[in-house]
């Protein structure tokens, strides 16, 4: 599984899924991960996900979350 890929790019609802131990999609994400870094896969992601996962943490004056 996904060994044509060498560089992936990331959403924002998977990366909170993994970052925040979402239960039911962690372990996919884990998975999906391992996959990927195995391979030497470029993982990117855009400015926009990490404003969009800091939002939460930032709103909560949960600045130690980040």
């Amino acid at each position: 599984m996904m060994k044509d890929f060498n560089k992936v790019f990331l959403d924002t609802a998977p990366l909170i899924y993994f970052l925040n131990a979402n239960s039911d999609f962690r372990p996919k994400m884990t998975y999906i991960l391992s996959c990927l870094t195995k391979n030497n896969s470029s993982l990117v992601t855009s400015v926009v996900t990490c404003a969009e996962y800091l939002v939460h943490p930032y709103r909560q004056k949960n600045i130690g979350a980040v």
